[in-house]
């Protein structure tokens, strides 16, 4: 094939991943590395058709191939991890992501991308170092305190949880899902004085949360605040 003829059946390839035509594009890739078979752009976007398509052997097969050939392929080595996580393979998958976390150790961005797969695979233990890398190096924001929050709770680090619960909160005072979650957990923890302004807040906002209206009306009765608890249960 003329070097031009190339450049076109890439080009179409390219056009057909766009629109998501992963079974248009995979021919065209292997077409080219029939001439070309080193070449890591098509390597790499053929890995990609193939696990769209369903392949994942081939999709391994090719991505290992990128990362021999340069082990520096950042994109590479994580949807590699991606695809041991979906195959239950937890040890092939932190080898792969926290090898692109290596690639550039210093930026947040990079953790927070490892966090997330492993969140996805209920790798929570895998998962917290990087959460704290990224809230430490970067500036958090009210969904990474709420992650941070989800995730400690699954490992059992309770007073942590609340905490970055509340920062979240304080970060995104009107976020209806985590102002309810804040209520929830201080009425489950009976620190009813506590859970009251956020409830407050929640049914103010949502006036059609009977769950958090049952909860006021139970905390307002706790602290002793009937005619606020009688009200709260007829809404």
């Amino acid at each position: 094939f003329a070097l031009q003829s190339l450049t076109d059946v890439f080009n179409s390839a390219m056009d057909d991943m766009r629109a998501e035509r992963w079974s248009g594009a995979c021919p065209k890739f292997a077409e080219i590395l029939k001439e070309d078979p080193e070449n890591i752009p098509t390597l790499f976007n053929r890995a990609l058709c193939s696990y769209k398509l369903g392949d994942h052997d081939l999709a391994i097969q090719l991505y290992q191939q990128v990362i021999r050939q340069d082990p520096k392929v950042y994109e590479a080595r994580v949807n590699l991890g991606l695809i041991y996580l979906e195959l239950a393979d937890p040890d092939a998958a932190a080898e792969q992501l926290e090898a692109s976390v290596a690639l550039s150790p210093d930026d947040p961005t990079y953790h927070l991308k490892a966090a997330t797969a492993y969140i996805a695979s209920k790798e929570f233990d895998r998962a917290y170092p990087h959460l704290k890398f990224a809230e430490q190096h970067s500036q958090p924001t009210a969904e990474l305190y709420g992650t941070l929050s989800d995730v400690e709770d699954q490992l059992g680090l309770k007073p942590e949880a609340l905490d970055h619960l509340q920062k979240a909160s304080a970060l995104s005072p009107a976020d209806p899902d985590i102002l309810e979650r804040l209520a929830i957990r201080y009425f489950e923890a009976k620190d009813y004085a506590a859970a009251i302004p956020v409830l407050e807040r929640l049914t103010a906002a949502s006036v059609r949360n009977a769950r958090a209206l049952q909860m006021l009306a139970q905390s307002y009765f706790e602290t002793k605040r009937y005619p606020q608890a009688a009200d709260a249960s007829l809404r």
